[in-house]
């Protein structure tokens, strides 16, 4: 009897909102597959001026693993290796420090894994 291979697969969740000045949100998605996030790209338009703090969560891990990331006009890629089952809840979560703008940073989270 022949084994069915599983369908193997990469996809992106992609967090991304304005914040306005002096608050803060935490996003949330669900993974739409069980696998391994690989990749977790962050971006800050230019204007944040670290003046907007990121952090990435889920059950497997927090990244960083202390505190938060602030840049401007830069969009780091980090490779990790944080375990994921479907639906899994995932968070971004953004600090504007900002007293006067509104900023929009983002986050894509790499999955691979199976269908």
């Amino acid at each position: 009897m022949k084994e069915l291979a599983l369908l193997k697969q990469t996809t992106q969740v992609t967090f991304r909102q304005q914040v306005a000045a002096s608050t803060g949100v935490i996003l949330q998605a669900l993974t739409p597959i069980k696998g391994t996030i690989t990749e977790l790209t962050f971006h800050w338009p230019n204007g944040c001026n670290s003046l907007v703090q990121v952090a990435f969560k889920c059950r497997g891990g927090r990244f960083p693993y202390i505190g938060f990331l602030a840049l401007n006009d830069a969009t780091p890629v980090y490779k990790v290796s944080i375990a994921v089952y479907k639906w899994e809840i995932l968070e971004v979560e953004v600090l504007n420090t900002d007293g006067v703008n509104p900023h929009t940073p983002s986050v894509i989270v790499t999955i691979e894994g199976v269908a």
